[in-house]
């Protein structure tokens, strides 16, 4: 079919149909174009809700990371004060922290060139005082050992000294007692008094001189403690920058200024009153070249014995001897 024949058989058609048909053409044709903008936006709006979506799914993965992070660090820093318990075991100072430092491996995965550096340089600083309390802290733990033997030595001490103490009673209470046997319970109570006393003693002295040196292993943990703080206060606010939080790191300074002068004033006024107790103690005690029969006299050793031997000096009843019938 040519164009001519084409023209011959749409020519009988009315105008008013062609009418129709372009009307119709026409409400087709913004019904698509409708259609066409509603569908746009709607992919628009799917697409901001994607991405508002996974931005908050972004923050709490993040969240989710930083939060244990920081705490582990918090803890690190808690964990300075644990070196001057000297009770504690050498592994036992710094646990806490080790149990959660992996929060702090999946933080530097995880963050921001800014949050990796500010962490880093304060996990550097915050090995570094770990190290530098070590060396002061194993000084004085192997005087706490020795001091916790010889706290042992003077209970076994004390227990010895108990029996051969009711051994000298008992010799006193019997109908024949032995001079001989009871001349050396005597020696050995008093041998074992002596080195009671003078164990007691050098326990005392030890013992102070000890508290001394924790006091100011305590000092040099709160300096730590104190400027690890400081330092803390870069990768609070590089988190909080990452997570959209507010607050700027002026304020936090502030903030954690006027908290750090409050804890230094609580500290000082602390260590003044034990450096009181510790002057009042050392002028109590008494001389250090004080000879060891001073120690005895002055110990509950010599006590106990004046009252044994006093009941030995009494005139003990004899038995009355059967007469012959």
């Amino acid at each position: 079919m040519n164009w001519n024949q084409f023209l011959q058989v749409i020519q009988p058609i009315p105008p008013t149909f062609w009418g129709v048909v372009a009307g119709a053409g026409f409400t087709l044709l913004g019904a698509w174009m409708t259609n066409r903008a509603s569908l746009e936006r709607q992919l628009k709006a799917q697409a901001e809700d994607r991405d508002i979506r996974r931005a908050q799914d972004e923050q709490a993965a993040l969240r989710d990371v930083f939060l244990p992070a920081a705490e582990a660090l918090t803890v690190g820093m808690n964990c300075v004060m644990r070196f001057v318990e000297l009770d504690l075991p050498d592994t036992a100072v710094t646990a806490p922290y080790v149990e959660r430092s992996a929060a702090v491996s999946k933080l530097c995965l995880l963050a921001n060139s800014a949050t990796v550096a500010a962490v880093s340089r304060f996990s550097t600083e915050l090995n570094a005082a770990y190290a530098r309390l070590q060396v002061r802290r194993l000084p004085l733990a192997l005087q706490k050992s020795q001091l916790d033997f010889m706290a042992r030595n003077i209970d076994a001490s004390d227990k010895e000294r108990d029996l051969w103490l009711e051994s000298l009673k008992q010799d006193n209470l019997s109908w024949r007692p032995d001079a001989r046997r009871r001349d050396a319970i005597e020696r050995n109570l008093e041998r074992e008094g002596e080195r009671y006393a003078l164990a007691t003693k050098t326990h005392r002295r030890l013992f102070n001189d000890l508290f001394v040196k924790q006091c100011g292993l305590n000092e040099d943990c709160t300096r730590e403690s104190i400027a690890l703080r400081q330092a803390f206060v870069g990768v609070i606010t590089a988190i909080r920058a990452e997570l959209g939080l507010a607050g700027s790191q002026l304020e936090i300074e502030q903030t954690l200024a006027e908290s750090l002068r409050r804890a230094n004033a609580n500290i000082a006024e602390m260590l003044d009153k034990v450096r009181r107790i510790i002057e009042q103690q050392a002028k109590q005690a008494p001389a250090p070249n004080a000879g060891r029969a001073t120690a005895v006299a002055d110990s509950d050793v010599t006590i106990q014995m004046q009252a044994v031997r006093a009941q030995v000096a009494r005139p003990r009843e004899t038995k009355p001897k059967h007469q012959a019938v």
